[in-house]
């Protein structure tokens, strides 16, 4: 069983991360090769590329959608950016989710949906741990 959880981090994602952080910190020289990186890869259309006079943080949040489709990271890329979860604002149009109630339609990242309870047998093993403050 102790090979249930492998952590798995693939370099797509890192350069993807790359480009991120470097944009945020004013190097879009940098964050334009990191994206162009990917794009490159994944397309032979040159107009796809980006430039440091061009990139956005919304091209590089798009190409994270695109490339990371699937792999669980959307939900933590919203919290981590303050934008709200939202899953579904219409019952009768809620696409393959199960109908859930209104608090967990929609919410953002100070919600206690989105910051969890932390089992109390962590909680046992480190003395120093605080429990989540919504709790």
């Amino acid at each position: 069983m102790r090979y249930a959880n492998v952590p798995l981090l693939r370099l797509s994602e890192v350069y993807l991360s790359a480009a991120e952080a470097a944009y945020e910190l004013d190097d879009t020289n940098t964050a334009a090769q990191m994206l162009n990186a990917i794009i490159t890869n994944r397309t032979t259309d040159a107009t796809k590329t980006v430039t440091a006079g061009d990139i956005t943080l919304d091209r590089i949040y798009l190409e994270r959608c695109k490339e990371l489709v699937g792999e669980g990271q959307r939900y933590f890329d919203v919290l981590r950016r303050g934008e709200t979860v939202t899953r579904y604002t219409d019952i009768n149009n809620r696409g393959w989710h199960d109908a859930l109630n209104e608090d967990t339609r929609t919410f953002n990242r100070d919600s206690e949906k989105a910051l969890p309870l932390i089992p109390q047998s962590e909680m046992d093993i480190n003395p120093n741990m605080q429990q989540n403050p919504l709790y």
